[in-house]
């Protein structure tokens, strides 16, 4: 299971064991209600300080284990790019 989907998975659980609608989390966090839907939905991943914040608002310490796999991955990725040699993102233009 890749992190966006065990986030969502998690966070749904957390969510429900509150009691607390997607509508009410939202207004909590200061966000819209599409938002933590497209979280449970695994279609986005929030930003570190929305994941901070749902952890103080859930009472849930997995938020911070979740997102050190996110990180490990990304580093991974930026590991493999650097051995392998990826070309640039953009083209210098000759004049």
């Amino acid at each position: 299971m890749n992190y966006k989907k065990r986030f969502a998975l998690e966070l749904h659980i957390a969510r429900s064991h509150k009691h607390m609608s997607q509508r009410v989390l939202a207004m909590e966090i200061g966000t819209t209600q599409s938002e933590v839907c497209n979280w449970e939905r695994a279609n986005i991943f929030p930003n570190l300080f929305t994941i901070l914040a749902l952890q103080r608002i859930l009472n849930a310490d997995f938020l911070t284990n979740i997102v050190a796999a996110y990180d490990q991955k990304m580093e991974e990725e930026e590991k493999n790019k650097a051995e392998h040699g990826v070309k640039r993102d953009f083209v210098i233009l000759k004049r």
